[in-house]
C-alpha cells in the first residue's frame, strides 16, 4: 500500500473506498449548520518516501470538508472548503537521512442548512504521491 491514512486518537486505519468497518464519520445537524473535526495521519510504509503527498475530499458534497493542519495538537489555519491539502514530502530518503514518516493533520466536515437527512457515503478521502523505494 506503501501510503495510509490513519485515526490518530487510535493509531487504527481509516477504512479504504466503499469499506465503512472504521469510515471517518460525523453525526451532524444540518438546521444548526454544524461541523466538526477529527484528528489524521498519514503514514508511509517503511523504506518509502512519498513525493508530493496531497489529500483530497472527492464527491457529491466535497465542498464541505476541509483540512488543516496539525499545530501541536490543534487544528492549524483550515484550507478552503473542498480544496486539496498538500503535505509535500513524507517518509526517509535515499541519502540515509530519515525524515518523518507520519504526517498529522485535521479534517473538518460541515452540514448546511436545507441539506436532505441522510447518511452521506459519497464522499472519499483520497491519499496521494509518487512513491520510490529509499
Amino acid at each position: 500500500m506503501y501510503l495510509s491514512l490513519y485515526f490518530a486518537e487510535t493509531d487504527i486505519e481509516v477504512s479504504p473506498p466503499n469499506v465503512f468497518t472504521n469510515a471517518i464519520e460525523f453525526t451532524l445537524r444540518a438546521d444548526l449548520s454544524e461541523a466538526d473535526e477529527v484528528k489524521l495521519y498519514a503514514k508511509t510504509d517503511d523504506g518509502y518516501r512519498v513525493l508530493d503527498a496531497q489529500v483530497t475530499a472527492e464527491g457529491e458534497t466535497a465542498d464541505r470538508w476541509a483540512f488543516a493542519p496539525d499545530d501541536n495538537g490543534a487544528p492549524g489555519e483550515y484550507q478552503a472548503w473542498g480544496a486539496p491539502f498538500n503535505i509535500g514530502t513524507l517518509g526517509g530518503s535515499s541519502t540515509g537521512t530519515s525524515t518523518t514518516n507520519k504526517f498529522y493533520f485535521w479534517l473538518k466536515a460541515r452540514a448546511i442548512p436545507g441539506e436532505p437527512v441522510r447518511q452521506d457515503a459519497t464522499v472519499l478521502i483520497h491519499l496521494d504521491g509518487i512513491v520510490e523505494a529509499v
